[in-house]
């Protein structure tokens, strides 16, 4: 059981987890602005694909011994803040799309980023990365639809 600190593996799965537990936390506070039924569909898919994201992490995270940390209250409560103006402003399927595509990009570079510095990481965690980008990127394709 690794418990260093410093372990590369360790600081790339615990990015990975607070970028899949914000996409959750961010889906949840927008869908019931969501009137399109389409866009609703492609939301609910994207909370079940990171759900089974974070459920990967966290089980990776428990093999090497340690406990995948939640996203502070700080930063939940600011982006629940930015999605009730965000929406209160303009609640339209053209702005939440844009929304979410502006957050996934934020999300996307932190990850590569997080990925470029796993020098000496776990291959297994770092597949799980480039396939949650690969993913991020599949979903913003189909959040442009909606633009």
């Amino acid at each position: 059981m690794n418990t260093n600190t410093n372990d590369p593996t360790k600081a790339l799965l615990e990015e990975m987890y607070k970028n899949v537990k914000m996409g959750c936390e961010n889906i949840v506070g927008v869908i019931p602005k969501v009137e399109d039924k389409f866009m609703l569909s492609e939301l609910t898919a994207r909370l079940e694909q990171f759900s089974s994201y974070s459920e990967q992490i966290s089980a990776m995270m428990h093999e090497r011994g340690w406990t995948p940390k939640e996203p502070g209250i700080g930063e939940k409560l600011a982006s629940k803040a930015g999605i009730a103006v965000n929406t209160m402003i303009d609640s339209t399927s053209s702005h939440i799309a844009e929304m979410f595509i502006k957050g996934s990009e934020m999300g996307i570079q932190k990850l590569e980023e997080a990925r470029r510095s796993a020098d000496g990481c776990d291959r297994k965690a770092v597949g799980l990365c480039e396939q949650i980008i690969d993913g991020e990127r599949r979903n913003n394709r189909k959040m442009e639809e909606f633009l």
